[in-house]
């Protein structure tokens, strides 16, 4: 369907789809000058039209302007052809969905530090007043050292309480999904995420009462192996 490799101007090279969406396709490609891997998302050809081109850019705006350090980045945008390209910062891991795929799931100590991060970033987009789109396993990284990034949730247009409602709601349902049940702790997470994801309270102090919460839970003590309690790091 695509015909890649494919040069855009005269920086990067379009190498592979990763994601294929309703109005724009999200490729692989490669920053020629510095041999740097990035995630170019360019909108269909055929929907080019102002509309869409205006919503394309909006989109590319707002994710400009979310530089909360959990997300991916916004490098340029690029006019060529008659065409709209997005390039931003490709992230390192494995996306959460291919692991979910493969039956890995992570210990509640995991979790907690993705909820925290995922919860302070919904809390600078509601004060940077940037719109989002609910959180998704395709979105989220983890590194081979654990750490955990996210591809950028910002859209075009007006944020509101329900974008932030639909994100804690969305990041509960996440944890559920992915925590390992059988491990220590896994009992008070799921009850967590349960809150989270009934909550009906799209307001940013939701968003810090649960961070809050889980920093109390991080600096709870744990049973080392001899059943001797240990901090939580």
């Amino acid at each position: 369907m695509y015909s890649l490799p494919k040069v855009i101007g005269d920086r990067y090279v379009l190498t592979s789809v990763l994601r294929d969406l309703p109005t724009t396709v999200m490729f692989i490609g490669v920053q020629n000058d510095i041999r740097r891997e990035v995630v170019i998302e360019a909108l269909r050809p055929e929907l080019a039209t102002e509309e869409h081109v205006e919503m394309f850019l909006e989109t590319a705006r707002a994710q400009s302007r979310n530089n909360y350090d959990f997300v991916s980045k916004v490098f340029e945008i690029i006019h060529v052809d008659n065409r709209w390209y997005l390039v931003r910062e490709r992230l390192k891991g494995v996306p959460l969905n291919v692991l979910e795929a493969m039956g890995h799931r992570l210990e509640p100590r995991q979790l907690y530090g993705l909820l925290r991060q995922y919860l302070r970033c919904i809390i600078y987009m509601s004060i940077m007043q940037i719109a989002s789109r609910p959180v998704d396993l395709e979105s989220l990284y983890m590194s081979d050292d654990g750490f955990f990034r996210c591809g950028n949730p910002a859209i075009g247009g007006p944020r509101t309480l329900e974008m932030a409602e639909g994100d804690v709601r969305a990041l509960g349902e996440l944890g559920l999904q992915m925590v390992d049940e059988e491990s220590e702790g896994a009992s008070d997470l799921m009850q967590l995420c349960l809150r989270m994801k009934n909550l009906r309270d799209g307001h940013p102090a939701s968003c810090l009462f649960f961070c809050e919460e889980i920093g109390l839970m991080c600096d709870a003590p744990s049973r080392d192996e001899d059943g001797e309690y240990c901090p939580v790091i």
